[in-house]
């Protein structure tokens, strides 16, 4: 494995991967994607896609018109390298261990489903030789979201299509309903943000900075009208239900979100409910409530 551009804890230089999820209508981000994403920053571009056995991909060709990088079908064995694209085989189980791409056959008779997303994330979160990066694009279902939950724990990056922008919308808004995912932007703006996250490893990448007054604002709206402060409560668990009601109401900026905010109560009340946590089990507790009654 060739390292290149981030440096790890002990000095050496972690590769940067970034492993790309799409399914249904997948075509057309990735397209866009590639068009913005740099050819010589170093980094390592793993597409992950779900593909039938016998589907015949012309993946590599479209988007050999979009990026001069060289364009690879991952084998069993392959050590990844900057400045490539890495494209999955139909019916099959990628892993990154250690230095090297894992690759088994998918059986059919599995009961489990087929996450070759999910898989792959996960591989990528427990790999400490690399500098994970995931992206989540057009698809149907849920694959991606237990991966992605699992290299953002690990303090990967996760950013994600705009539902409203992708043709199925599911996959990106699954990883959106967790709390999983850094960013929500169109798919050509997806590698200058990750741009920004390489260049600062060192601090924890917060997508909310630079909205601040914005998000205050937000606050502050929601106190006047519902008389709670919820500037008190863990900021970044805060923001991050702002940031999912935003982009589920399919805006991308938080200054015209909060002027939506201030326009219609309707999607104040949605912001508000979100924010509450709904945990009741307490009131539920016989036993709870008997300590409470004797002591």
């Amino acid at each position: 494995m060739v390292m290149d551009g981030i440096d790890g804890e002990a000095g050496q230089t972690k590769l940067p991967v970034i492993a790309i999820g799409a399914s249904a209508g997948g075509l057309e981000p990735l397209e866009r994607f590639f068009d913005a994403a740099p050819v010589d920053a170093g980094w390592c571009y793993v597409v992950i896609q779900h593909l039938s056995p016998d589907y015949r991909s012309m993946m590599d060709e479209l988007l050999s018109r979009r990026s001069r990088m060289p364009i690879v079908h991952i084998e069993d064995g392959m050590a990844p390298q900057p400045n490539t694209i890495y494209l999955n085989m139909p019916n099959a189980v990628v892993e990154l261990s250690g230095d090297t791409f894992v690759v088994t056959g998918f059986q059919s008779g599995d009961p489990l489903p087929h996450m070759p997303i999910d898989s792959f994330l996960k591989s990528l979160a427990r790999n400490e030789r690399v500098q994970g990066c995931g992206v989540i694009l057009s698809g149907s279902g849920s694959d991606g979201t237990m991966g992605a939950q699992a290299l953002r724990a690990k303090g990967h990056g996760i950013f994600v299509q705009s539902p409203q922008e992708a043709s199925f919308g599911s996959m990106p808004r699954s990883a959106l309903n967790v709390g999983a995912v850094d960013r929500v932007l169109p798919a050509a703006e997806i590698p200058r943000a990750i741009r920004s996250y390489f260049e600062n490893p060192s601090s924890k990448f917060s997508p909310y900075e630079p909205d601040d007054a914005g998000a205050m604002s937000i606050l502050e709206l929601l106190q006047r009208q519902h008389h709670v402060d919820f500037s008190a409560y863990k900021r970044a668990n805060v923001m991050r239900r702002v940031e999912r009601r935003q982009h589920l109401r399919g805006i991308n900026y938080i200054e015209e979100y909060r002027q939506l905010l201030e326009q219609n109560p309707s999607a104040v009340e949605e912001l508000y409910h979100d924010l509450l946590i709904g945990v009741t089990e307490f009131y539920r507790d016989p036993v709870a409530f008997d300590a409470l009654r004797k002591k």
